[in-house]
């Protein structure tokens, strides 16, 4: 989280054989230069990682979305294949236990409404997405736009 898309898309690059491009490893000392009143386009941009690429961080993920804000990775929203248990996506993931020891670098972790999926009954302890959140959202709403 908080990763500019430079640095994400080189990641990509490396591990996952993505290139990206726009934003990869070649993208050298990336500032961005939008902002959320007159330049929004800039502001949000970033890298998107297609469904076929977001298989091969994970095979039982079916979307990986980033939302970048003002050159910093903001969210990220996983949307699985199929629920999953929450303590397994824990672990994959590396994720803390405990609400309380989130790293530094993320305010929140979200698991998704116990649904039923493919058959199966509905459970608190599944979840069929993921959202990870760095820092607030500042749009243009939430900034003296004139």
């Amino acid at each position: 989280m908080r990763k500019n898309p430079a640095e994400i898309g080189c990641i990509l690059q490396q591990e996952l054989n993505y290139r990206d491009s726009i934003f990869n490893c070649d993208f050298k000392n990336y500032k961005n230069k939008g902002d959320p009143c007159n330049h929004e386009q800039e502001y949000y941009e970033g890298v998107h990682i297609p469904d076929s690429v977001a298989e091969k961080i994970q095979p039982f993920i079916r979307e990986f979305l980033m939302d970048f804000e003002g050159g910093s990775l903001q969210q990220l929203s996983i949307t699985f294949k199929d629920s999953l248990p929450i303590d397994k996506i824990k672990e994959l993931f590396h994720l803390p236990t405990q609400k309380d020891s989130l790293p530094e670098n993320v305010i929140s972790i979200d698991f998704g409404e116990n649904i039923s999926s493919k058959d199966k009954p509905v459970n608190t302890g599944y979840t069929r997405w993921l959202v990870i959140i760095g820092f607030e959202h500042m749009g243009a709403g939430d900034v003296d736009c004139e």
